[in-house]
């Protein structure tokens, strides 16, 4: 499941996460679509309690690899891993 999907249909088309993730359950369930559906539900399930799918991929992923912490620059998904799961790197003044 591509990330850009859920980004297109929420900030060009306006989709609602209740409308997006309905359309991501019509692509898991097809016959013809190959894709990692354990970081999809992962991502559907972040998605239902409106917190972002691409963040919730990321975070399978690394469980996944058993990765220690995840480096990021986003504040909010470094709070919502934690200090213990992800290390938040700053941009300081040049």
């Amino acid at each position: 499941m591509r990330c850009e999907l859920v980004w297109v249909l929420k900030r060009a088309y306006h989709f609602s996460d209740t409308e997006i993730a309905d359309a991501l359950r019509l692509v898991i369930e097809s016959r013809n679509v190959e894709l990692d559906r354990p970081a999809a539900e992962a991502g559907l399930a972040m998605l239902g309690r409106g917190g972002d799918f691409a963040d919730s991929i990321i975070q399978h992923d690394a469980r996944r690899a058993r990765c220690r912490h995840v480096v990021t620059f986003d504040r909010a998904f470094a709070d919502r891993l934690g200090p213990a799961h992800a290390l938040l790197l700053a941009v300081g003044p040049r």
